[in-house]
């Protein structure tokens, strides 16, 4: 460590302050010397008072100045102009000043600064000024190659995007077309497009249409978008979204996109709703079509059972009769079939992955969304096979997304925005309790729960008992009332079932239970198992048999063919008479009988109080209603079978007495 001078034992001699003042100049010269920049002091009048030795160093080598030269004189003549412009802005601004140029010298053209400041003159006179003027070249290379670098980055960037990306002159020429931009109107190579007119990839009255819409309000706004049509290469349309900005200095900027996918996806949207409302009006028809169908079949049935009795008074024309009213009664049927018919899509049943119907729908309706709403998937990573028609899967799936999405157009903004889920999985028990606002689950089968759930304004309870009614809607006059009744029926046919759960602000979630596997929809009388085959006599004698039809003309049909066979029967009009006498004795009867749509109490309630009274009582189902199945409201009780109106009179004993003999054989067993 130095000791300081004060501390010292004696003072420093004179000779040794000169030898540390000299090293002290010797080692500023140095440093001076190793600085790669030229120094210079000049004297008011801009003469040379002193300068770093080497001036520019080897690479710019000049001759050692003349004390007192003018500086101007002492560099080559395009550095002598740069550092005259700089210390005349000097003296006009009072401060200091820098520039850097290109300056040819005889080596070569290379690039040098100039800067300078005021100085105090040391020797008196006016004040000086402190030039440094250093070799640049190397830096202005580094930042070229930098700059190059960027632009080729950029143009990479550029390249890379999927929009079309260009840029015109003033004049409309292009000067630059990026990869997605050629590849959409078909070109392989820049070299085919730049310097040509945009006007060259649009019909003559396009390039009018945005030159008389598009340009003025490129100058008015500095931008404009719209849609128009171009032309690719091949002379083939080119649907696009094009925005347009005006670049400084003139020449356009545009942005392009190929919307021919989105056009495709309205187009089917578009295909969708018209076979939507296609089904809407099937539904109607099918709806007239049921409700006609009951009362011509109630007729039917007594029609054609009266005949049955008077063809049995004996032989004449009363059996002439009688086969003629069978034989209209046959064709009566058959028209009805025919009429039913009407209502009908014909099936287009098939194996398929619901996930792929579902991203589908998915794909559909997200154009649409408004709100800030966003669609989400939950989908297995697994495929979920089903064999169903798709046309069902997309109706049910894109009227209860688009439900969810028109309730939540109609909600307050809100910051979080809002979601829709559309999610599919293994039910779980709570799902497979219910309650169900339409269909249930049955026993054996395999169901796969698909669920609609969003957090939008939710449904008021008063509400949600009426929105699977035909006709009911929230949307006035923009709703038909008929799209949660279409979803209902599609279930009913494919023996599916669906749940609500919403409350006001709580948002809403439906849960479709689909079959995993197809069913055996069948409903014609069960055939006669080898256990009571060859018992089948057509003889009913001492069996007692409850008979419920609120159609009275069906009930005393009904009641006589059993009659005749030999059987006692007790007729009851009203369902709750004969839910009465099944609870006062449920012992007593050997076989139930009864319609389904009856007032009060409908069939598939007193099949299933007697399957809960009397477990071991048949239940015979006669209904004139080909879609009783969508009108059930809880799970299907056990019918032992389920025979349609009219009615054969061997056919409606046959399947009276399969029923007894089979519960018969049942009972033995247990």
């Amino acid at each position: 460590m130095m000791t300081p001078w004060a501390l010292r034992s004696k003072p420093p001699q004179p000779s040794d302050t000169e030898a540390a003042l000299r090293e002290e100049r010797d080692r500023l010269q140095a440093m001076l010397d190793a600085m790669p920049h030229m120094l210079v002091e000049l004297d008011g009048d801009r003469r040379l008072v002193r300068c770093r030795a080497g001036w520019l160093g080897p690479r710019s080598p000049l001759p050692e100045p003349v004390r007192g030269e003018r500086f101007e004189d002492a560099l080559p003549a395009p550095l002598a102009r740069l550092a005259r412009q700089v210390l005349d802005e000097v003296d006009e601004k009072g401060r200091s000043a820098g520039h850097e140029y290109e300056v040819p010298l005889a080596e070569g053209r290379r690039w040098h600064s100039v800067s300078a400041s005021r100085l105090p003159c040391v020797t008196g006179g006016s004040a000086g000024y402190l030039v440094v003027i250093s070799d640049t070249t190397e830096a202005h290379v580094q930042r070229q190659q930098a700059e190059q670098r960027a632009r080729t980055d950029l143009a990479a960037a550029m390249d890379a995007s999927h929009d079309g990306i260009a840029i015109t002159d003033p004049d409309g020429r292009y000067l630059y077309m990026n990869r997605a931009h050629r590849e959409m109107f078909g070109f392989t190579s820049p070299e085919e497009i730049i310097g040509r007119s945009w006007r060259d990839l649009y019909a003559p009255e396009v390039a009018d249409h945005l030159a008389a819409v598009a340009l003025p309000a490129l100058e008015a706004e500095g931008g404009w978008r719209g849609e128009v049509v171009g032309r690719r290469l091949d002379g083939s349309d080119l649907p696009q979204e094009v925005s347009l900005t005006r670049k400084a200095g003139g020449g356009i900027i545009c942005m392009s996109r190929n919307i021919a996918k989105r056009l495709r996806e309205q187009q089917e949207q578009a295909r969708l709703r018209e076979e939507l409302q296609m089904a809407q009006r099937r539904e109607i028809i099918g709806q007239l079509a049921s409700g006609l169908a009951h009362d011509l079949n109630n007729l039917l049935a007594a029609i054609g059972g009266s005949a049955t009795l008077i063809r049995d008074l004996g032989p004449g024309a009363a059996e002439a009769h009688a086969q003629r009213i069978l034989s209209a009664t046959e064709q009566a049927g058959a028209l009805v079939r025919r009429f039913l018919s009407l209502g009908q899509r014909q099936s287009n049943r098939s194996r398929i992955d619901l996930r792929a119907l579902l991203h589908e729908a998915a794909d559909l309706v997200r154009a649409g969304l408004r709100n800030r709403t966003r669609l989400t998937l939950a989908l297995p990573p697994e495929p979920v096979w089903v064999e169903a028609d798709p046309t069902d899967i997309l109706q049910v799936v894109l009227n209860l997304v688009i439900n969810a999405r028109d309730a939540i157009a109609t909600a307050p903004p809100r910051e979080t925005g809002y979601e829709i889920t559309l999610a599919l999985g293994a039910p779980d028990p709570a799902q497979l309790a219910g309650p169900f606002a339409a269909g249930s689950p049955s026993a054996g089968q395999g169901y796969v729960a698909l669920t609609v759930s969003d957090n939008g304004p939710g449904i008021a309870p008063e509400t949600q008992a009426r929105v699977f009614q035909p006709y009911f809607s929230t949307k006035g006059a923009a709703g038909t009332g008929l799209g949660l009744a279409i979803v209902t029926g599609v279930l009913a046919a494919n023996h599916g079932a669906i749940a609500l759960a919403s409350a006001p602000g709580a948002g809403t979630r439906f849960t479709v239970l689909w079959p995993i596997e197809a069913r055996d929809l069948a409903e014609a009388p069960a055939a006669p198992t080898s256990a009571t085959a060859g018992a089948l006599t057509g003889c009913l004698t001492g069996r007692t048999v409850l008979v419920v039809d609120d159609h009275a003309d069906v009930l005393r049909v009904l009641s006589a063919f059993l009659e005749q066979a030999g059987a006692e029967v007790v007729p009851c009009a009203d369902p709750r008479d004969a839910l009465a006498a099944l609870r006062d004795d449920p012992t007593l009867w050997d076989l139930l009988v009864t319609d389904f749509d009856m007032p009060h109490v409908t069939g598939a309630d007193l099949g299933q109080a007697a399957n809960e009274l009397a477990p071991d009582l048949p239940v015979v189902l006669i209904t004139a209603l080909p879609d009783w199945r969508s009108r059930m409201t809880r799970a299907t009780p056990r019918f032992a079978s389920v025979l349609g109106k009219p009615l054969a009179r061997s056919d409606f004993l046959t399947a009276a007495e399969a029923a007894m003999r089979s519960a018969e054989a049942a009972d033995a067993v247990g």
